[in-house]
Order: C-alpha cells, then structure tokens, then sequence
C-alpha cells in the first residue's frame, strides 16, 4: 500500500491515538503471553514433574471465546478506520517508518486475533455449537469479507487470470472474493463451471450461493436476487413451476430497471454470460452441448465454411412434427428461452449505450452458435431474430466505418495496440468463445490498471463496430436475416415464422413446441 501524507499534526495524533487504543492495551487477558526464556533462565535445571492443569470447563471456554471475538472485532474495526482515514486523507508524502509499523501492527495483532478465535473454538471441549461457530459466520473469509486483504488477493487472481484465462479454478476464487456482491460471485462460480478447464467444486460453491436465496420471501426480492432464485430454481432442479414463476418474476424486475442495470454496464455482462453458463447446464457434463464446442484450437474458418453449408441446405424443425422430450434437452429450453428473454428487452433500450456490451457479448454467443449446426439447430427458434435485426439498424451511423464492418476480417481497433474491449476479458477463457476471437488476439494486452473501464467513451464505436460485424458476420448464412447494398438489416421470412415463438414466456416450460398449463397459484407472487 502507498499512502502519501501532507499534514504532520494529523498523522501523528491519528498515530498516537492508534498506539493508545491498540498498540498498548491488553485486550481481555487473552493475549497476555510468559515471557519463557525469563522461566527458562531461572528454572531449576533438575528435572522436575509436569505442572498441574485443570481441565477447562465448557462455560469457561464459552466465554473465552466470547471474550476473543469481541476483541477481534474491536480491531478489525479500528484497522477499517485506519486504512479509511489514510485514505481520506490525500496525502502527498508516504508513511513514515513508525506510521508504516503501526499500521502492520494493528494488521498483525488482527491475524492473531483470528488464530486465537480458531484455536479456542476448536478445543476439544468445546460444544458442537461452539465448533460450529467458525463455519456458520463464515470466519475464514471474514477478513477477506471486510476488504483489507480482497483488492490484494482479486489483483493478484486477476494476473493469474491474465496468464491462465481458460483455468475455472482461479475463477472460483475470484467468486469467493467478490462478497458480498451477489451478483459477481455468481458470474465468477458460473464461469469456472464453463471454463475451457472446469472447476467442478464450484458446483458445491454455487449451492451454497442458492440457498438463503431461494428460502428470502419473494417481497424481498430484489433484481439481483430474483434473477439469481431463477437460475437457482434452475440448478436444483426444483419443479418446472419454480423455475417458470422465478423467472416471469425476474423478467418483470428487468423491464421496470433496465435503465438503470444500463448504467452499471458490466452488470449486464455478468446477467448475459450466466445465462450462457445455464444454457450450457452450468457445465455438466451429460448437457445437451457439452460435446459440441469441445476441439483442440481455434476452428472459426472450418466451422464456417461447414456450418454455411449446413444453413443453405437444411429445412428448419417443423414445429408441428417434432419435439425435444429428453430431459437434457428440456434443461436447455429452458436455460435459453430465460437468455434470450433478457436479450429481448435489453434490445428493446436501442438508444443505450450502456447496453452495448451486453449485446456485445450475446451477439457474440449467438455467432458462435451458429457455427456450430447440432447447437444452433436446436435453438434457432428462441433466438429473437427480428428484433435484432432491427437492433442493428439503430447502430448504423455516420461515423461507423463500412468497410470494416464488411470485413471478413475481425475489426480492429485503431489508434491502439490494445485491440480487446472491457467485456473481452469477462468472456474469454469460456468453452464456447475460443470461436469468437482470432488467434494471438490477447498477446497483446494493457495491464488490468492501464484498461478501460466499460462504460468509457472511448470504448463505445468500437463496440458499435464489433456488433455490426458479427451482424453481417450472421447475415452471410442468408438463413434468419440478410444484409443488402442498401446496407441494412432484414429478417428473412423463417425468422418471422420463428417469432412468436422467441417473443412468448409460454416456452420457458421447456418444450419450446407445447405450451404449458396454468401456474400453480401457489407460486403467482414468487
């Protein structure tokens, strides 16, 4: 840490207040120690009979470990105030050696505290309520929740992350330091379970996320919380009316604060690659597309030219002769008509840029999708084709640039050697993505400090450009929308056959061709 200082007099009473408080109190006895080379210098160097201890009784633990843990808060909350009022401060200078030593002392002093808490609290006599103290309030991350130690530890992941992006376990741990922000650990325990390299533990992890959830009344519920009980109706497995509720619920949250989700546009982005994640049954491996995007290296060139052959010479499902019964299957439906129900009222805030990445990253899912015939094939139906087409047409403008749109060539970003965008980094390391980016495209990036955050100006044509080419990109299959020297975007005639299917909540049942009977009344206000 690197604190600068002006005022003399603040820093040395702020100083001086700390060792009076901390630096020179005993607190409850507890950390009194012997002083044993003292005892060993004046010990009879006869041998002599072990000391006499009285075993502890379980009151007595009790209240030592009481006594423990409020002087472990009673620091943790002086070294919060501490590293607030140093930062308050604005100081030019850096700390002196005894400011510096004060500091490391109170950080110190709350280690021990937690060390003794765990020691005491696991002491053979100790109740099994008393044992279960530690797990049940979650102690070992307790500093880790209070943010002293989680910008260290997310920086660090996040270089790990940087050399390793593909590798779900470094993901997970970046979950477990984003408490108490709901949302990002989901985002972060969904991804491992994606990643090119899954961590499967992270299920377990998940769960736990799920549970005070899913038990919260519904009234409690906010957009964050009720979009994470859908997906959690989702995970579990919970009856089909569960997941249908939630998720009407949820959708319902999304339409009133949309606006305002636009404002905190990487919050989009984690609401987009979760619902990628369920699509892809959080990463089980019996899913539906578990197999479909598993190859050795990057394949874009091959799956294209495959996958337009597929679109020109296959006739869609018909809807009135086929249906998907299989229970993967239906997990999928289910998992898609929830994504793409989201997409379609992000899409409906054309004139927000705030919105962009999201649509960035869905587009680019989509793109992905449909180089893959056996997924896209499957899906086609629920995928909001119109809509999108008309999207695009909103992005159309006179500062984009036609040619590079036009491009078989990814787009570039000129007047930089950093070519990625903020959301570029949140979807990489993915199973499915490794289609969407060129080879080598991450050599070549500005450390985490030097990016810029998603919502800069500067990032905002870019984006318009990358949504454009994956457009026309789609376009080129001539098979849900076409792009003509008019140079606009139109939906072909299968997409609006496909329509009313990808507009209706009816299909989050699963079945995207049977639609499902009444809510149970119970669960209306879920």
């Amino acid at each position: 840490m690197a604190v600068q200082g002006t005022h003399d007099n603040s820093q040395h009473q702020a100083q001086r207040a700390l060792e009076h408080d901390m630096g020179k109190s005993e607190m409850k006895g507890h950390n009194s120690y012997p002083d044993y080379a003292a005892f060993a210098q004046e010990a009879n160097p006869q041998m002599i009979k072990q000391l006499e201890t009285n075993p502890i009784t379980e009151e007595h633990l009790t209240h030592e470990v009481r006594a423990i843990y409020d002087g472990l808060v009673k620091v943790e909350k002086k070294c919060i105030e501490v590293i607030k009022y140093l930062s308050q401060m604005g100081l030019r200078t850096e700390l002196s050696q005894d400011q510096w030593s004060t500091v490391i002392s109170l950080h110190r002093m709350l280690l021990h505290e937690h060390h003794d808490f765990f020691l005491a609290s696991q002491h053979p006599s100790a109740s099994p309520a008393v044992k279960h103290l530690a797990e049940k309030y979650a102690m070992p991350a307790h500093v880790t929740d209070r943010d002293i130690w989680a910008g260290v530890s997310k920086y660090w992941y996040n270089q790990d992350t940087d050399a390793c992006p593909e590798t779900g376990r470094i993901q997970h741990h970046l979950a477990v330091l984003s408490r108490p922000d709901t949302l990002q650990q989901f985002f972060y325990y969904t991804k491992a379970l994606i990643s090119v390299r899954p961590f499967a533990n992270a299920r377990v992890s998940i769960a736990q996320l799920f549970n005070p959830i899913l038990s919260a009344p519904a009234d409690r519920h906010t957009l964050i919380t009720s979009f994470v009980a859908a997906h959690g109706a989702l995970f579990m497995r919970m009856p089909v009316e569960h997941f249908v509720a939630r998720s009407k619920f949820f959708l319902s949250n999304l339409r009133q604060e949309v606006s305002r989700l636009g404002r905190e546009g990487q919050q989009g982005v984690f609401i987009t690659s979760c619902n990628i994640a369920a699509i892809f049954q959080y990463g089980d491996n019996d899913g539906v597309f578990a197999t479909e995007f598993t190859f050795d290296e990057n394949t874009t060139a091959d799956a294209y030219a495959i996958s337009r052959q597929w679109a020109s010479t296959t006739t869609p499902i018909d809807p009135n002769n086929h249906q998907y019964t299989d229970l993967a299957s239906q997990f999928a439906f289910r998992a898609s008509s929830l994504a793409f129900h989201t997409l379609i009222i992000i899409l409906g805030q054309a004139g927000d840029p705030n919105l962009h990445p999201s649509v960035h990253a869905s587009m680019a899912f989509v793109w992905c999708l449909t180089l893959i015939p056996a997924a896209i094939q499957r899906l086609e139906p629920l995928v909001p084709w119109t809509i999108l087409a008309n999207y695009l047409n909103t992005l159309l403008r006179p500062d984009i640039n036609i040619a590079k749109i036009e491009d078989e060539s990814f787009p570039r970003i000129e007047d930089t050697t950093s070519q990625q965008l903020p959301e570029d980094f949140l979807i990489r390391g993915q199973t499915w993505s490794r289609l969407y980016y060129p080879g080598k495209f991450f050599e070549e990036t500005a450390i985490e400090d030097d990016r810029p955050l998603i919502g800069e100006p500067s990032t905002m044509l870019p984006r318009r450009h990358r949504c454009l080419w994956l457009g026309v990109r789609i376009a080129t299959f001539s098979r849900w929308m076409t792009y003509d020297q008019t140079r606009l975007f139109t939906p072909t005639r299968l997409a609006h056959e496909f329509a009313p299917i990808a507009q209706s909540t009816d299909h989050l049942s699963g079945n995207i061709y049977l639609v499902p009977g009444p809510v149970n009344q119970e669960m209306e206000g879920v």
